[in-house]
């Protein structure tokens, strides 16, 4: 039996030694992670107008490298409006000159809290910085057009103009109306508008309803009403209304009236919200407001007392590093975000109140030699979104529109592509592609008074009005068609800014090519943002509409999956994407892009 036992062993070794002989024994390693599997590609179904379309693929990278990416819709409808004045230049006796307290505070500081200074007035309203546009006046009609644009892009659906100083700035409104009615007739989800009061608030609310809203009034426009509950909204208080009053009964039957809540009183989930000094904000009916800073004292000015742009709420102290992220107001969005995550339906925020867009002035007072400012003060104790010069440039819209994306779109499918090959600007293969539509009538030239009537505002680069871009792709190529609203004028030769199609493939700052800086060449971005021609591309114009053919392996995309960002700009100057602001036109606005495709 011994000897038995001993052949078998021999036998079984036998076996295994030729079986495995000159073959590699490879051991199962457990740390290794499986394949992902692989990516689900939807069927693009959607049921959308070009103008929602467009919208949704908004997206773009901003200064500090944050990404804003495309979405789809949500089954969650919310709303978000943003608080607009309307004073810049309105008020002559009080701004005499431009006081720009950030220029002061490099230049002579002292001046500030000098109550008789010459260079720092008292009783004169001070800038906290520099505009982007300059230092403007609220009737510019080329800043008010821009406004509606960037407003639009970003998904704002109405504004609350401040009256709340007993001044309704008729002209003002009347202008914004005219454009926001203009291009709403186009087909644009442009905001619409609704009034707060404070000051003598039912003789401000009665000129207000006889301006705008009265059966008779010259300025009505109702489809510019916002009526989140069926009626046209007012921010006024409702105790000094009286049904037995002939006007007062109109305007009750008229408005849904909302108290507005101001910070240092009671809260009422009736009102209406302007600014929240409590962390987390309080939640009035839905209703929830999210600011760029808060002066939980009367005076922006005392600084560290107050709450600026860079407040962490965790330790409670203002970080002037974190002003320029706006880590104050992410914070409050951030409330948003967690109510609406919450199960209990009671919690969830369907309005977001954003304070607010273009204050840029507070009035240097004089107590008794005791010198401050209520409301702004500096760069970083002030509160708008705006773009301005030096400070932040664009972080803070840039910030809005990517906030409003993550509360009002769900995460970005991944759709199939369906090839198109569009040979030539009438080629019925483009009937079947979607348009991203833009603003006509945006690309106006500039010529208006300042915030000072003594200076002139001008720009003159308006020249080709985009109406309307196409993009497809096939197997080999990208094909571009971009329609104007005239005739696209002739090439001529050293013309870097005619007609430009940007290109991004991967989400960073810029775009990685552009077509037509050199006419029917590809450039590509190189050291110091410099661009070098390295293909051709097919351009050609035929009467309003330029169409562009670029080769998939000129820029780098998968034509069985292709994806990128583009913009369409002309005669902008794009050394400095804030010419984007402010040059020529582009479609979209700014530092925005769009997305073909589906980009990671």
């Amino acid at each position: 039996m011994k000897t038995y036992k001993k052949w078998v062993t021999v036998l079984l070794a036998l076996v295994f030694a030729l079986a495995f002989a000159g073959c590699e024994v490879t051991v199962p390693d457990d740390t290794k992670d499986p394949d992902p599997p692989p990516e689900i590609l939807y069927d693009d179904d959607r049921v959308l107008s070009d103008h929602a379309f467009a919208l949704s693929q908004v997206s773009g990278t901003d200064a500090l490298g944050r990404s804003i990416r495309a979405g789809d819709a949500s089954q969650k409808t919310c709303e978000v409006g943003l608080f607009y004045f309307l004073w810049l230049g309105q008020h002559p006796a009080e701004q005499k000159a431009v006081y720009d307290i950030s220029k002061l505070e490099q230049e002579c500081e002292e001046e500030i809290f000098n109550p008789d200074s010459k260079v720092s007035e008292a009783g004169q309203y001070h800038h906290w910085g520099e505009p982007l546009y300059g230092y403007y006046n609220s009737g510019d009609p080329w800043v008010l057009t821009r406004h509606v644009e960037l407003f639009t892009m970003a998904g704002i659906d109405f504004l609350v103009f401040d009256t709340t100083n007993n001044v309704i700035y008729e002209s003002v409104v009347t202008s914004l109306l005219r454009i926001l009615d203009k291009f709403q007739k186009q087909g644009f989800a442009v905001p619409k508008v609704a009034f707060m009061t404070n000051t003598r608030a039912r003789d401000t609310a009665v000129r207000i309803y006889n301006a705008f809203y009265a059966p008779n009034a010259a300025n009505r426009y109702p489809s510019l009403w916002y009526s989140p509950n069926g009626k046209p909204l007012i921010m006024t208080d409702p105790k000094q209304l009286n049904a037995s009053d002939a006007v007062d009964k109109a305007m009750l039957d008229l408005f849904e009236v909302r108290g507005a809540q101001w910070p240092d009183k009671p809260a009422d989930a009736n009102n209406f919200p302007w600014m929240s000094w409590a962390y987390p904000q309080f939640n009035h009916n839905g209703v929830m407001s999210v600011s760029v800073a808060q002066h939980t004292t009367a005076r922006m000015s005392l600084k560290e007392r107050n709450r600026g742009r860079g407040w962490d709420k965790s330790d409670r102290v203002n970080f002037t590093m974190r002003a320029a992220e706006g880590s104050n107001i992410q914070s409050q969005w951030n409330t948003v975000f967690a109510a609406n995550a919450n199960e209990k339906a009671d919690d969830d925020v369907d309005t977001v109140f954003v304070t607010g867009w273009n204050e840029w002035i507070a009035l240097k007072l004089n107590d008794y030699g005791d010198v401050y400012f209520v409301d702004n003060y500096n760069a970083e104790y002030s509160r708008d979104l705006e773009m301005d010069k030096t400070a932040y440039g664009d972080n803070f819209y840039m910030q809005l529109v990517d906030n409003v994306h993550k509360l009002k779109y769900a995460e970005y499918k991944h759709y199939k592509h369906t090839p198109v090959t569009a040979t030539s600007a009438t080629d019925q293969a483009w009937e079947s592609v979607r348009a991203y539509p833009d603003f006509v009538g945006d690309a106006i030239n500039r010529n208006y008074r300042g915030y000072v009537e003594s200076t002139t505002y001008t720009d003159n680069t308006a020249r080709h009005d985009i109406k309307e871009i196409k993009v497809a792709s096939d197997d080999t190529y990208a094909y571009f068609r971009i329609e104007c609203a005239g005739a696209i004028g002739a090439y001529r030769e050293g013309d870097t800014t005619y007609m430009n199609i940007w290109i991004a493939t991967e989400r960073t700052e810029g775009y990685d090519y552009v077509i037509n800086r050199t006419y029917g060449k590809l450039g590509k971005r190189g050291k110091n943002n410099a661009y070098t021609d390295v293909a051709d591309a097919e351009v050609a114009v035929e009467g309003n509409v330029l169409t562009a053919k670029v080769a998939l392996a000129d820029l780098g995309v998968d034509p069985a999956d292709p994806g990128f960002l583009f913009k369409v700009s002309d005669h902008v100057d794009a050394s400095d994407p804030m010419n984007f602001y402010i040059q020529g036109d582009c479609a979209p606005i700014g530092r925005l892009s769009y997305t073909f495709g589906y980009v990671k």
